[in-house]
């Protein structure tokens, strides 16, 4: 079912795709498994391109990836596009004391011009609108369960229902030319040492795995509210916090990301093993289950302040 009148169009978004979640948070095991699959991508770009505004000359930096169907921009994060007909298509949503609610995206794979309209308008009417756009597609389609929607789908169906629907507040047309080499987020080395080696990873050791990697992303989702806080009063990205975090986030919180994301198939194991009789349980996975709780907490909260980062970014 569809949440309308949310606060957030991500909420409004992802309950659209991921409403089976729900089912997992029974799980706090299953459910931090979900989180890392569903938000944690494992492809990241070496290459930016070098987009610049025709008009003004600014220049935005992005990729986009036409077998995974996914863009990044400077955090190295995949975000989810459609590709239709050399088109990639997506929608980007801004925090709340952003001048505008959001973007639409579409670039060109031919001409490789990138084109950004600028939309403001409240949450209600923008669900409305999303709410009739995915009924129109799921009678077109004869789709009866939303689930089965695609995340790809999904953002193509958003695309539209904005530019059919809305008038743009500014539009901004960019020539992406030159490519950028960016370094990959495959150094380990700023990890602890047990983070290295996940497959040396065994009973007990998965509890201490998850405090380190559940310290991090805590220690990440302050450095990423502290840029946020830091654009609202300087209006800018290049101070402290924000001009650091390209560096920090492609050297400690995506290997971090991605450690959690590794560990998972043997904690799936574990939870096999163990989890639907937890009272006869070894003291080892009791202590693995409380952990499980802090971890997706902390995930969750580190996950939310990311993806306003990554709309800063994008918007500036």
């Amino acid at each position: 079912m569809i949440k309308c009148g949310s606060s957030k169009l991500t909420e409004i978004y992802w309950s659209q795709h991921f409403s089976n979640v729900k089912v997992f948070i029974m799980n706090k095991f299953l459910y931090g498994i979900i989180l890392s699959l569903i938000f944690l991508g494992n492809v990241h770009a070496n290459q930016l391109l070098n987009c610049e505004d025709l008009n003004d000359g600014s220049v935005t930096k992005v990729n986009f990836n036409k077998k995974n169907q996914t863009w990044i921009n400077e955090l190295l994060k995949p975000m989810d596009a459609k590709f239709v007909n050399g088109n990639f298509y997506t929608v980007l949503e801004f925090p709340e004391e952003d001048k505008y609610t959001l973007a639409t995206i579409m670039f060109n794979s031919k001409t490789k011009k990138l084109f950004v309209n600028l939309y403001d308008m409240s949450t209600d009417e923008i669900s409305n609108a999303l709410l009739n756009a995915y009924s129109r597609y799921m009678n077109e389609k004869k789709v009866f369960d939303i689930n089965d929607i695609s995340k790809k789908d999904g953002m193509y169906i958003f695309y539209n229902a904005v530019e059919d629907n809305f008038t743009a507040s500014r539009k901004t047309t960019s020539y992406c030319g030159k490519k950028i080499k960016t370094n990959q987020s495959n150094n380990i080395s700023n990890l602890p040492e047990i983070l290295k080696n996940p497959d040396k990873v065994e009973k007990g050791q998965l509890v201490e795995y998850l405090i380190e990697v559940s310290h991090i992303l805590k220690k990440g989702k302050i450095h990423l509210k502290k840029c946020i806080d830091e654009h609202n009063l300087y209006n800018s990205l290049k101070e402290k916090y924000c001009s650091s975090l390209y560096k920090v986030m492609r050297d400690l919180y995506i290997p971090a990301e991605k450690a959690l994301n590794a560990i998972g198939p043997k904690i799936q194991v574990a939870y096999n093993k163990y989890g639907k009789n937890i009272e006869d349980a070894p003291a080892w996975y009791k202590e693995l289950d409380k952990e499980l709780g802090i971890v997706n907490s902390n995930t969750q909260d580190y996950i939310k302040v990311q993806q306003e980062v990554k709309a800063l970014f994008a918007a500036n």
